[in-house]
């Protein structure tokens, strides 16, 4: 009998940890285990049906983060029970994504296999300081010790949590407390033959885009997310556009900023608009990586070194 994974996503697009699950789901024997994909956005069934991966994609319930701990536990423990997994792996972005009421109902669901995948840099917790109630008496600081003990159980309630770096999982073990026995870090694997540099690859692009060898290429792959903050290097790239008359912006990804996006290129010089490209969403990512000289990624957070 197959076992039952059931995978957790909060989404808005296609982006590195979008790409990343793809990644897992093409390793996944499916002789021995049926995979169900959870996900706030199906973004995903069309790439699952081209590559002929027997995923089963459902909606995730919506989660009201406002509701009472019982109330939301009980909702998404009836979801839970309808699938019946084996394990339950559970992706977590800013240790936000999902809450203590969804990793204690997976927990009991799934008998305790139960995985988190922290993709970023989590908040690091500022420093204690107690509040002065009335400006004479000393708080306890009640808040502060209530967000840390939340974030700190939900190790609790995994058998490991798997961080994409050093730096990630050294803030699970400082700054929330994680037991580091809990913790283990996988690295992104890269692919170094196909990531590597082509002159024909990088000659091709150019072709196809009439852009002269001479000119200088700033590349950009990523979710056109908040968090991304592509504004700011479309604002970058306008006043240094004004100086440098041979640099181009390429932009490659999908999003809920693509709107603003265009929005703020559009109010650009008309010869400085004409200079920037928004090409969508891209499986040739190495291609785009080859043609460009300068590679910018102006995030608030990634889960990196």
């Amino acid at each position: 009998m197959k076992s039952k994974y059931l995978f957790l996503m909060i989404t808005t697009g296609i982006g590195g940890a979008e790409r990343l699950q793809m990644d897992y789901f093409r390793h996944i024997d499916y002789d021995k285990h049926s995979v169900i994909f959870a996900v706030s956005n199906d973004v995903f069934s069309p790439y699952l049906e081209k590559e002929g991966l027997p995923v089963k994609v459902v909606k995730l319930p919506e989660i009201k983060y406002g509701e009472k701990f019982f109330k939301k536990f009980m909702s998404f423990y009836k979801f839970l029970r309808e699938i019946r997994p084996d394990c339950v792996v559970i992706n977590q972005f800013w240790l936000k994504s999902f809450r203590l009421s969804e990793f204690a109902s997976a927990f009991l669901a799934a008998g305790g296999n139960v995985y988190m995948f922290v993709h970023d840099y989590p908040p690091v917790h500022p420093e204690f300081k107690p509040r002065a109630h009335f400006g004479i008496f000393p708080g306890f600081g009640l808040w502060w010790r209530k967000e840390r003990l939340l974030q700190t159980l939900l190790a609790y309630f995994t058998k490991y949590t798997i961080a994409v770096s050093r730096a990630t999982g050294e803030i699970l073990r400082k700054s929330h407390r994680f037991p580091e026995k809990k913790i283990k870090i996988v690295y992104h694997g890269v692919d170094t033959d196909k990531f590597s540099p082509s002159a024909e690859g990088r000659a091709k692009f150019r072709e196809d885009f009439n852009i002269p060898d001479s000119d200088k290429i700033i590349v950009s792959t990523a979710r056109l997310d908040v968090i991304k903050r592509l504004d700011r290097l479309i604002e970058a790239f306008g006043i240094l556009a004004r100086e440098r008359k041979d640099i181009r912006l390429i932009l490659a990804g999908i999003g809920p900023e693509y709107g603003e996006l265009t929005r703020i290129a559009n109010s650009l010089d008309e010869d400085i608009k004409q200079r920037i490209k928004f090409l969508g969403f891209q499986e040739n990512v190495a291609g785009i990586l080859r043609a460009g000289d300068i590679f910018c990624l102006p995030s608030d957070s990634e889960g990196l070194p």
